[in-house]
């Protein structure tokens, strides 16, 4: 997303080289983050709830997520994707939805399965789900809660089997504005005689701008976002020498900032409790991504084993969490232990199962393995 340059685009390409990012473990680590947050909240013991729930580490983990995202898709757009929108987003696709559908079946056949088994079935968030929540309009919106503008709320007839499928809903947005952006380049936008990353810039900037929209209530909240993919993006053009990148990175700074501070309460777990920890996880989070981004290190087994299985540990651990509260409804270390156990062998099996087999897809769609 940086701004315009001499350079043209077959130069940078020469230029910049794309070293393996080591990025696995970190994102590893956010996923389990999201999953300590679930558990914490709903089958940990008092001692452990209150000593970690008022760091928000889930809620925190997502920004990194967005910030991640920026830099990795920015960074395969440019180099595998210039003139091939459809490719970028055929390949985005095979990333999210398989998995995203298969952990989608997994939690309403053990909701299913829980509800008429004991009769009765409570979220984590304490709402009661019925046989009405397995209506086909229902489950029809989960199988698009992922693509905007769908909206699955809680309410008597509609329940997000995935609650927190809506960051997957924010991050598609973002991989549609790279689309639509690298759409109108194929087709219209080089004729302008602007180079491809000047029309990237753009797209930072709208998330900016978008971000800042949804403060004062003109664009939906989750827009705000916008500055956290940006930033990301603007990272990884700053970091291959584009000094004009600062111009989107540091503006994104400051408005990921400002959205911060200005999270809603309904939306952090804890706000005002521990609120000056939850700014330094988020600054903690984004030094670790500034360092593996600028890092030059060859690549490591254990690191794309850990970002692999990242995924699909963020998708699959909150149906064991249910599982525990509706058929233990014992908060215990005990049981914390067994749901992460639990959530580990069940993220492997559905790797394994939507996953592992679309990889050689997407590395043909990729086209430079």
């Amino acid at each position: 997303m940086p701004g315009l340059s001499i350079h043209s685009d077959e130069e940078r390409v020469a230029h910049y080289r794309s070293p393996y990012k080591p990025f696995g473990i970190l994102r590893f680590i956010l996923a389990l983050m999201v999953l300590v947050q679930h558990f914490c909240d709903d089958i940990a013991p008092a001692a452990i709830r209150q000593a970690v729930l008022p760091w928000a580490p889930g809620n925190v983990a997502v920004l990194g997520f967005f910030v991640i995202s920026g830099f990795i898709v920015c960074e395969a757009y440019h180099f595998n994707y210039r003139d091939r929108p459809v490719a970028y987003f055929k390949n985005r696709l095979l990333r999210i939805v398989p998995a995203y559908w298969a952990a989608l079946a997994v939690s309403i056949l053990v909701h299913f399965v829980i509800l008429h088994y004991q009769g009765h079935l409570t979220s984590l968030d304490r709402h009661n789900i019925t046989d009405v929540h397995f209506g086909f309009k229902n489950i029809l919106m989960n199988v698009f809660g992922i693509f905007p503008p769908v909206v699955v709320n809680v309410t008597p007839t509609q329940y997000p089997f995935i609650p927190y499928a809506w960051a997957l809903q924010t991050e598609m947005m973002f991989y549609l504005t790279l689309f639509i952006v690298g759409f109108f380049y194929q087709h219209a936008g080089k004729y302008t005689g602007v180079p491809q990353y000047a029309w990237l810039a753009l797209a930072g900037y709208a998330g900016i701008i978008a971000a800042g929209l949804t403060h004062i209530g003109i664009l939906p909240r989750q827009m705000a976002y916008g500055s956290y993919f940006a930033f990301g993006g603007a990272l990884f053009f700053v970091l291959n020498g584009e000094r004009r990148a600062w111009l989107v990175l540091v503006p994104a700074f400051v408005q990921m900032m400002s959205h911060f501070h200005t999270y809603a309460a309904e939306d952090f777990i804890d706000l005002a409790a521990n609120r000056p920890g939850q700014l330094l996880l988020l600054i903690l989070i984004l030094a670790w991504i500034v360092a593996l981004a600028a890092a030059r290190v060859r690549h490591t087994k254990i690191d794309k084993i850990l970002g692999d299985h990242a995924y699909a540990l963020y998708l699959n651990h909150y149906v064991v969490a249910v599982v525990i509260l509706d058929c233990v409804n014992h908060a215990s270390a005990i049981w914390l232990a067994a749901g992460l156990a639990a959530s580990l062998a069940l993220t492997r099996v559905m790797f394994l199962v939507a996953e592992k087999p679309f990889v050689a897809m997407r590395k043909a769609i990729r086209g430079n393995e």
